[in-house]
This record gives C-alpha cells, sequence and structure tokens, in this order.
C-alpha cells in the first residue's frame, strides 16, 4: 500500500469514526484530520472536502455486505436465468441469503450502524450509495425469488414481502440497543445468531407456501 493508499485509509477509517460519533455537521475536518494523523489539506486533496469524503465512507461500508454475499447473489442470478425455476430451490436460495443478511446484520461494526441508521433516519446524497449498491438490488432478487416459491405474480406484492422479510432482519440490526437491553446481552453471541436464524428460518416456511409444481399436481 503506498503513501496515496495509506492516508485515504486513515482518513476514512477515522471519517467512519467522527461521522458515526458526531453526525456530518459535528465532525470537523479538523477532527476527523487529527484522528488520521493527517494533514489538514490532506481532505480536500484527495476526497475534495469533508463531503467527498463523507460519500468515500459510504462507499467503503457498501463493502462491507457485498464481500460476502456476492457469491449468493451470483448464485441467485444465475438460478433466475435459467428456464426451470424448482419453489424448493428458489426456497433455500432464500434461506441462505437471509441467513448470511443476518449474521452480516449482527457482525456489522457499531459505527457503522449508527452510520447506516443515521442516514435512514435523515437521508443524504449518501443514502444513495446504499440503496444503488445494497438495498435495491437484495429487494430486487429476494422478490423474484418469492415470485418463484409462491406463484405471485403481481410485483408489488412480492416487493413488500420482500421488505417484510428484510425487516426481520434488519430489525436486529437497527434495534440492537433495544435488543440487547431487554435480552440482558452485551453483544451478539454465535449461540444468540444461530437461535434467531432458526426462528427466522422457520417464520419463512410457515409464510411462503411454495407452489405446487405440474407433477406433483398430478400426483
Amino acid at each position: 500500500m503506498d503513501d496515496k493508499e495509506t492516508t485515504n485509509e486513515r482518513l476514512i477509517q477515522a471519517g467512519i469514526e467522527a461521522f458515526a460519533a458526531n453526525g456530518f455537521n459535528g465532525a470537523s475536518t479538523r477532527m476527523i484530520a487529527e484522528k488520521a494523523g493527517c494533514n489538514l489539506a490532506a481532505i480536500p486533496y484527495y476526497f475534495g472536502g469533508k463531503e467527498g469524503l463523507y460519500l468515500a465512507v459510504f462507499e467503503r461500508i457498501a463493502e462491507f455486505p457485498n464481500e460476502l454475499l456476492n457469491p449468493q447473489i451470483e448464485a441467485i442470478r444465475a438460478f433466475l436465468k435459467a428456464n426451470e425455476r424448482d419453489p424448493e430451490t428458489a426456497l433455500g436460495l432464500l434461506k441462505q441469503l437471509l441467513s448470511t443478511m443476518l449474521e452480516l446484520n449482527c457482525s456489522h461494526p457499531a459505527p457503522h450502524v449508527q452510520l447506516i441508521t443515521r442516514e435512514q433516519l435523515n437521508p443524504s446524497s449518501a443514502f444513495d450509495i446504499l440503496y444503488n449498491k445494497v438495498i435495491k438490488r437484495e429487494v430486487n432478487l429476494i422478490s423474484r425469488l418469492i415470485a418463484v416459491i409462491t406463484g405471485e405474480d403481481n410485483r408489488r406484492t412480492t416487493t413488500l414481502q420482500a421488505f417484510i422479510l428484510i425487516g426481520q432482519v434488519m430489525m436486529f440490526h437497527h434495534g440492537r440497543k433495544v435488543i440487547f437491553r431487554h435480552l440482558d446481552l452485551q453483544d451478539y453471541s454465535a449461540t444468540d445468531i444461530g437461535e434467531i436464524r432458526q426462528l427466522i428460518t422457520a417464520w419463512i416456511d410457515k409464510a411462503l407456501k411454495p407452489k405446487q409444481t405440474d407433477s406433483q399436481i398430478r400426483t
């Protein structure tokens, strides 16, 4: 890693911490530069200013789920391109995707959680990064899997169902402080995540009834 990459990385990491703790307006460029151990002029030089750094921070945050989700995303895309789409296979792919999303949401670094929550409540231009690089893709693919599983051909209905499923997973991300307080937890353990996964999977099995194939109907 050269000096430029090192400086960029230090500023992004410092920006994540400062913006999470103080918000965009409360985090000064001086504060971030000092936290990164960089010259104040490095922020406009590398990012064009505080807003550019803020956007770079969200580009980095968007990478966090994509690194682990991309293999499953590609598997789902390959399945959806196939001529025959088995509902049971679609159900398995949906469960795997939501299971990984659950683990990601439970393991998100705390500053990431704070920043994402801020953008959900008060969207800025950074929200477009989260929406276009993560949220939109996940909603569309889950909606299409639901259509294969249930035979529902109303896109609005399957999209709303996708948001309901994602909402169950996201609750353990955005609502972690409430959950920790209510269950007397310090953090999610592997056992906690496994229990939550089982409960969500059981709910999916009850809520989404796989469409019967012609051969199943004949038998």
